[in-house]
């Protein structure tokens, strides 16, 4: 039993079995005081208030609205003589109703728990939430080159938090009193970039009703990100450069340019060293945006980081209100949800415990293993497994798989990649060559 439930009611009117179905499903704090009441959800996280409306000096109704100001998140429950569905916004049951079928207000405290928390608006917050080696030590560099004025690229799988990273920079800047503008390069059109980025004049084209400030004038001496930059079109990539080189630009109609002096961050889930091979991404730009480099690893290769993000979209649900809700998960469920394959990072992660949250209620909430679906539990190494290779050939697969990631996330640089891996140079370049020898390509 993790709720608290307070049960007003009149000194001349008990319900006895309302009271013995409260005590057997819930720790109850019984009341004939409404004053009293209201003290006690002050001091104690109740979840709910059940109440009834016939009570002195205050009817229930305006205890109830009163308790919204001294504990918002407590859900409130009023009793009735006469069968009514709501008063002023408030569930209602009738006392009759409830001593017949007392299970009606487990249910009504359920939902009501459930609605309030859904009501009560939560900022939008992008946090780094961590407790693994690998992002301690980027969180460190981050701080070391947060006050610098050269462009940072910031790579990653979808979903790991590159914004998130990108945002930490910022506020760790001295550019954090000036502006954070993201811009999602995959969402403006090729005729509009210049636009977009640079602004424009009145009447400098068709539809160019009034003055516009671009991109890079609004995020002058802030932070200007520019997420998804791997989809610009390469002529697009070429105006880029120009003003991130120049920090000069001219908006479009203007014969005069402009000046901005925001800090350029650039975010990608792809690889552009190849793309800059293929011919899809300009080389200059590149080695422009990659004068300080961040990548942030997937969530399967930080399997202590996957707990500290579930508890926090946990506690984030009406779950977090609960009492001592964490002594209500078992092991198992952290040990299983460390072997699923998240392949959106973090945000697949957060979406699977909504799932999870929105199968449960308040009264009878638990987690175990089994509340994870059954198809995604699958280790990444376990689904590598093929029944007709030997040890040793499985070994050499599953060393490829982590070299060649090293490899990849260190955008090739090698001493960077040993660096990852806990391994010498010389140690990673005898792995390369032996790889290599037995056929696998990095």
């Amino acid at each position: 039993m993790s709720l608290e439930v307070a049960y007003v009611h009149a000194k001349e009117l008990t319900h006895e079995p309302i009271i013995q179905y409260l005590k057997n499903n819930y720790r109850v704090h019984l009341l004939d005081d409404p004053v009293a009441c209201l003290e006690l959800a002050e001091k104690h996280s109740c979840a709910a208030i059940v109440s009834h409306q016939d009570i002195e000096p205050i009817n229930g109704l305006q205890m109830l609205q009163r308790l919204k100001s001294v504990a918002p998140k407590a859900a409130g429950l009023l009793l009735h003589q006469a069968p009514q569905k709501t008063n002023h916004g408030l569930t209602c049951l009738s006392i009759s109703e409830v001593n017949r079928v007392p299970e009606k207000i487990r249910r009504a405290i359920d939902l009501e728990i459930m609605r309030l928390h859904a009501t009560i608006v939560k900022p939008a917050q992008q946090q780094l939430l961590f407790s693994s080696r690998d992002l301690t030590e980027l969180l460190n560099y981050a701080d070391q080159i947060a006050f610098l004025s050269d462009p940072l690229l910031i790579t990653g799988e979808t979903g790991t938090g590159k914004n998130a990273l990108a945002r930490y920079v910022h506020q760790q800047s001295g550019r954090k009193i000036s502006g954070y503008r993201l811009v999602n390069c995959a969402a403006i059109p090729d005729q509009l970039f210049e636009s977009e980025f640079f602004g424009h004049e009145k009447g400098a084209f068709t539809g160019a009703a009034s003055k516009r400030e671009g991109h890079f004038m609004a995020a002058d001496e802030g932070t200007l990100v520019l997420d998804e930059i791997g989809e610009l079109p390469l002529i697009a990539q070429a105006k880029l450069l120009q003003a991130i080189d120049t920090k000069e630009f001219y908006p479009i109609g203007s014969k005069n340019s402009k000046n901005s002096s925001a800090r350029i961050v650039a975010l990608t889930n792809r690889n552009l060293r190849k793309e800059v091979k293929e011919g899809r991404f300009r080389e200059d730009l590149y080695h422009r945006l990659n004068c300080y480099a961040m990548h942030i690893s997937p969530l399967r290769e930080r399997s202590d980081d996957i707990c500290t993000l579930a508890e926090h979209f946990l506690e984030s649900t009406w779950v977090g209100w609960l009492c001592n809700w964490r002594t209500l998960i078992e092991p198992s469920f952290f040990e299983a949800l460390k072997s699923l394959r998240l392949s959106g990072n973090v945000r697949d992660l957060q979406n699977l415990i909504r799932k999870i949250i929105s199968r449960k209620t308040p009264t009878t909430f638990t987690l175990s293993a089994k509340d994870l679906p059954v198809k995604k539990v699958q280790n990444k190494d376990v689904a590598l497994l093929d029944g007709t290779e030997s040890l040793p050939q499985f070994i050499l697969r599953m060393e490829q798989a982590k070299v060649s990631a090293a490899i990849h996330a260190a955008e090739g640089n090698v001493s960077h990649a040993a660096r990852k891996l806990g391994v010498s140079r010389q140690n990673l370049q005898h792995r390369l060559k032996r790889l290599q020898e037995a056929g696998y390509s990095i």
